[in-house]
This record gives structure tokens, C-alpha cells and sequence, in this order.
């Protein structure tokens, strides 16, 4: 993997990336996450809705349980391949426009699938829109990396965690009152359509990275885009302060990419390891060991409501910590609340801990994959290195299931706990040794 175009000094990268850098927070930034958050609002809701349809799709004899495994196993491949393809299209054309190409097939591709006279056809239109839906993470958190300042990077990529997290109530919310009416998963499919609309107007005016435009050579429009951004704050900026770059350092763009890429690689296959190894699966977890639909619905809902504040602990506390050793210790916290889980005994501890399992595991979600990731690699290549760990990420969501159903008939949800676990260690191994700190500093200095 290249990691760079060598297009631009090292001087001028400092000084494109010192102005923004600089910055305050103003109503340009805000503007620009709430794009962004929007639009991974809808990727998630696109994800999420895949096992309602699927129900709805088996409950009129419009598919079997075998076709519900190969939408599953199809949406899941499609994301890896997206991300890939979006990484490199993006850092070889732009951030913008791919992420107006991404969401124009997203479109297309859930009027295909609202409209599909047969399962076949819905399978292949579920292919080409998880394409588009695989690239949207990569070039969402990527982007916003490149334009929020150093000193607060931390706290709105977190943010915009959190409010991505929301898509998965929001479907639950809209599929009760949707899939139950006749065609409803024909309306299901279509919803992301009707906001992706909207949300490709939003990009329409959507800037260029400035990072990105520097990288390329093309300075007159990395100036314009910072002109822009600096014309939104009404208070004088303070003086631009450029650190020195040491004499006989290694260029920001030659350094090698691949310590870096095995620690975002690492945290990729924890982080959805544990999702669809752990989270997906209580609801299952608990009928199997005997509970009613009821009582496994309400024990699932309890845990799974730690999500959204383990986001928001991130979003707290992701500039006031060094989000490399936040990685670890993190994913470390997790492990040592899934074995007070396996050793729970009654109801009350089961729900404690299942909840406090879930919150650790979002709290290291949102810090180290959403936050931490891409802040790992050089401007030229961060899209596409951002994209390729994400691969693996998918990977890991193909491969759970196959793992989990043999382990928990074995060893039951104490088996389960114990892979994730061990993932999880495993990530924290690899990051301790080859991540690197990036809290608060410059990415040309990372």
C-alpha cells in the first residue's frame, strides 16, 4: 500500500494543517458534522433494517430461512468490498465527490430494492447498496478527521458516534409501526431512498478536504476551502504556529504504514468481533438458555441500552485521554466485565454486568475505532488504509456466527464471552505495541 503522492513539502502539509488546526469550533464545523452524522444516521438505518425486512420477508413466504442467511452473508461481504473501493477511489479523486457517488448508489439501490419483483433481484440490489454503505464509515470519520481541530478531534468524532448510534432505535422505531402493513418491507427499503435524497443535497455543498487538496498539489483549491473555513469565525485566529519538523525525521508520508495498519486492523476485528459475537446475539443467548421471548426481549433491551452511554463516556473523555492506551485499556475493562457476567448468578447481577459489558464495549467502539483509527495514517493513504482494516472488520462479522453457534452449544454464553475476550486481549496486545499516541497532535505530526 502506498503511502503517499509526494506532491507537496513537508512545509507547506504543516501550514495547510496548522490553519485548521487553529481554528475554533464555529458554525462551518458544525454544519459540516451534522452532514456527516446525517448521513451515517442513514447508513445505519440502511444496516439495521436488513433483519426486520428479512422477518417480514419469511413471515409472507416471500423467502426461507436459508435466504435470510445469504441477504445476511451478502450485505456483510458487500460492506467489506465497499469500504476497500471507497478508501481508494477517495484518496484518488476526493473525499467529496465519493461521498456524493456513495450516496447516489445508496439511492438507486434501495428504489431497486423497494421495487424487486422477486428475492433474486432483491438479492443483488442488497449487494450493490452495501457497496455504497460500506464506504460511508470510512469516508464519514475520515473526513471529519482532516477538518476538526487537533486539540478537539477526539470529541466530535465521538459525537458523531453518538448520534450514528441512534439509528438502531430509530429502526426498531419506524419497523413497528411500518413492516406490520401490507408491503411494508417494500416501504422499509425505500425510507433510505427518501433520505438519501436529502442528503445528497446536503453534499452538494459539501468542501473538499484541504489535507487531501495539499496532498495533491493543488494549492489554490486547498486555499480556497481554508479561506472559507476561516471566514466562518468572527474573532481573530491567533497567530499560526508551525512546530519544527527535527532534522532527519522521517517525512509524514514515508513513514511506514504497516505497524499502524496491524493496530487498526486489530481494533477493527475486536470491535465488530464483539458486537456481532456478543451484543447481536443476547436476545438468542437468552431463549436458548430458557427464558421467554418476553423476559429475553427485556433483559436484551436493559444490556443493549448501555450502547449509547458508552458512547457518550467516550465523547466525554476522548481529548482528555491518549486515546492509543484508551484503545487498551478499554477493551481490558470489557474483558474484566464479561467475566463478572459469565460468573453472574442472578438476575440482578446478569443485568449489570450485561450492561456494563455493553457500555465498555462502546466506549471502546467509539474511541478507538471511530476516533483513534483514522487518526493512524498519512493524508494520502488514510482513506484507503481506513478501508482496508475495515475489511477485516467485516470479515470478523462474517465470521462470528460460524463461531459463536458451535461454542455457546458447547460452553454456552461463558464460551462466547471467552472468544470475545480473547479478541478483545488480542487488540489490546497488538495496539500496545504498535499503535501510536495521537491525542491533541497535528496529523502531519502523528
Amino acid at each position: 500500500m502506498s503511502n503517499g503522492e509526494g506532491s507537496v513539502s513537508d512545509a507547506d502539509a504543516h501550514s495547510f494543517g496548522a490553519r485548521l488546526d487553529r481554528m475554533p469550533i464555529t458554525s462551518f464545523h458544525h454544519v459540516l458534522a451534522l452532514i456527516i452524522s446525517a448521513g451515517l444516521l442513514v447508513d445505519g438505518f440502511d444496516i439495521f433494517l436488513t433483519a426486520g425486512v428479512a422477518a417480514a420477508l419469511v413471515r409472507e413466504g416471500l423467502a426461507t430461512l436459508g435466504d435470510v442467511a445469504r441477504l445476511s452473508m451478502i450485505t456483510s461481504i458487500a460492506l467489506g468490498i465497499g469500504g476497500v473501493l471507497t478508501g481508494f477511489l477517495a484518496d484518488r479523486f476526493g473525499r467529496a465527490p465519493v461521498m456524493r457517488a456513495s450516496i447516489l448508489i445508496l439511492i438507486a439501490a434501495a428504489i431497486g430494492m423497494a421495487t424487486s419483483p422477486s428475492f433474486e433481484h432483491l438479492l443483488i440490489w442488497r449487494f450493490i447498496a452495501a457497496l455504497g454503505l460500506g464506504g460511508e464509515t470510512v469516508l464519514a470519520y475520515g473526513m471529519l478527521t482532516e477538518f476538526m481541530p487537533s486539540r478537539t478531534r477526539g470529541r466530535w468524532l465521538a459525537w458523531c458516534g453518538l448520534l450514528a448510534s441512534a439509528a438502531l432505535p430509530v429502526t426498531l422505531g419506524v419497523g413497528y409501526f411500518v413492516l406490520p402493513s401490507p408491503d411494508g418491507w417494500r416501504w422499509m427499503l425505500a425510507i433510505p431512498a427518501f433520505a438519501g435524497v436529502a442528503i445528497f443535497l446536503l453534499r452538494l455543498n459539501l468542501p473538499e478536504s484541504p489535507r487531501w487538496l495539499a496532498v495533491r498539489g493543488r494549492h489554490e483549491e486547498a486555499e480556497a476551502v481554508l479561506a472559507r473555513v476561516e471566514a466562518s469565525t468572527r474573532h481573530a485566529l491567533p497567530p499560526l504556529a508551525i512546530a519544527p519538523v527535527a532534522q532527519g525525521a522521517v517525512a509524514m508520508d514515508a513513514r511506514p504504514i504497516w505497524p499502524r495498519l496491524i493496530a487498526a486492523i486489530a481494533i477493527n476485528v475486536a470491535a465488530m468481533g464483539a458486537v456481532y459475537g456478543f451484543v447481536s446475539w443476547l436476545p438468542t443467548f437468552f431463549v436458548k438458555e430458557g427464558h421467554d421471548i418476553a423476559s429475553s426481549t427485556l433483559f436484551s433491551a436493559v444490556m443493549v441500552s448501555g450502547a449509547p452511554f458508552g458512547a457518550l463516556i467516550a465523547l466525554l473523555i476522548g481529548d482528555h485521554v491518549e486515546r492509543k492506551w484508551a484503545a487498551v485499556l478499554s477493551a481490558l475493562i470489557a474483558v474484566g466485565c464479561g467475566v463478572a457476567y459469565a460468573n453472574a448468578t442472578t438476575d440482578g447481577q446478569i443485568l449489570a454486568a450485561g450492561f456494563a459489558v455493553v457500555l465498555s464495549i462502546y466506549v471502546f467502539g467509539t474511541l478507538a475505532l471511530f476516533t483513534y483509527v483514522p487518526e493512524l495514517f498519512p493524508t494520502a493513504s488514510r482513506l484507503r488504509a481506513i478501508g482496508f482494516a475495515s475489511a477485516f472488520g467485516r470479515a470478523a462479522a462474517i465470521a462470528m456466527p460460524l463461531l459463536v453457534v458451535p461454542i455457546f452449544s458447547t460452553w454456552g454464553q461463558s464460551g462466547v464471552v471467552a472468544l470475545v475476550a480473547f479478541l478483545l486481549i488480542a487488540q489490546a496486545f497488538l495496539v500496545s505495541i504498535f499503535g501510536i499516541s495521537t491525542s491533541g497532535k497535528p496529523l502531519e505530526q502523528v
